[in-house]
């Protein structure tokens, strides 16, 4: 059915663009609508496509980490990939790109975004990634070494999705809480690719340019922001080659992006230790954004460019987390401005003071 299929839309007044994708609509709904439910309230529903003894409720898996006796689709994992049942992006055959398919979107290499016609194909790939086997065991009660191991799975789902379109983009995001957006407690995150640069990816990778002075790279945007946040005092916490701290303009909610000291333009060039670094960080940073938050609604991505591209060289591939900002008023909605009512720096130290003890 045509009409089912996701299609792009540009706005020729503002240049915003979305995707009108008739199957998000048909999501299985945990938490209920108008319903928000208190941090920690979360009980395990009998019909939980994710949850363990579930798998014949979801695709086939793309990817699993499992018990060697145990049976492909079957119980015995830690962490699997499947595609999405309800995508924002329409599939493309073995997940390649065709003729038709370029050109549908947003590109990062021209100076001007080109507007798709009108109800021009939003061509992708788009999986849901489950982190864990049981329901009630959100990102803060687990080990450092546990969330590092996913880390690497998250990693190499990244590596598959570059391959499938080298020439775009990919983002991998959860949302965790009944505000974030999300429709099931079962922690899990998602990863959408797709055969052009997202546009916060490109408008990124535009301000990230630092070229080169006497043959040494120059310092890039997000290396510059993070000695910014020093001065500032706004770093959040330090693990290794990982900073956390909360960027000078963000949304109404609370920020944190977390930024590796070594520049590289793709996650998938992140070493082990940084993996645990990172993994030391996510470990305290969503739990006490969680805390920040009524509903403990949260969201957590990566931003990450192919490292096989050249022009992508200059991308500082990072990490940010935030809880989600009250309903914005008119003022943000028509000027696009996001009000704060703390400055970075005390952000910075109340998100430090709900770190688990």
């Amino acid at each position: 059915m045509r009409g089912a299929l996701p299609t792009w839309q540009c706005d020729p007044v503002t240049g915003a663009w979305s995707i009108v994708a008739p199957l998000r609509a048909a999501r299985p709904e945990e938490y209920g609508l108008g319903r928000p439910r208190p941090a920690g309230s979360v009980r395990r529903p009998p019909d939980c496509p994710f949850c363990e003894g579930h798998e014949a409720r979801t695709p086939p898996e793309l990817d699993v980490v499992r018990a060697r006796s145990s049976e492909p689709n079957g119980v015995g994992w830690r962490f699997r990939a499947f595609r999405n049942r309800f995508p924002t992006f329409e599939p493309t055959r073995n997940g390649a790109t065709t003729k038709s398919d370029r050109g549908t979107g947003p590109r990062a290499s021209s100076a001007r975004l080109p507007v798709p016609p009108a109800g021009a194909r939003a061509v992708g790939h788009h999986e849901v990634i489950v982190e864990t086997p049981r329901h009630d065991r959100p990102i803060g009660v687990r080990p450092v070494r546990e969330i590092a191991a996913l880390l690497e799975f998250y990693q190499r789902r990244l590596v598959a999705a570059e391959s499938r379109f080298p020439r775009g983009s990919a983002l991998l995001f959860r949302n965790q809480g009944p505000r974030s957006g999300g429709s099931l407690a079962h922690p899990h995150a998602q990863l959408v690719a797709a055969p052009f640069v997202f546009p916060t990816l490109a408008a990124e990778l535009a301000r990230a340019r630092p070229g080169l002075r006497a043959g040494r790279r120059r310092t890039c945007a997000l290396e510059a922001d993070v000695r910014l946040a020093e001065r500032r005092r706004s770093v959040v916490v330090r693990r290794g080659g990982i900073t956390a701290y909360v960027p000078g303009a963000g949304t109404g909610g609370f920020s944190v992006r977390l930024v590796p000291s070594t520049h590289a333009p793709s996650f998938t060039e992140a070493t082990s230790s940084e993996l645990r670094d990172l993994a030391a960080v996510v470990r305290a940073v969503l739990p006490s954004l969680e805390r920040s938050d009524p509903t403990g609604s949260t969201n957590f991505w990566i931003h990450s460019l192919p490292a096989g591209t050249p022009a992508n060289r200059a991308f500082h591939w990072h990490a940010e987390a935030v809880s989600r900002a009250p309903d914005p008023d008119g003022f943000e909605l028509s000027s696009r401005v996001a009000v704060r009512t703390l400055e970075p720096r005390a952000i910075a130290d109340r998100l430090r003071g709900g770190f688990a003890r």
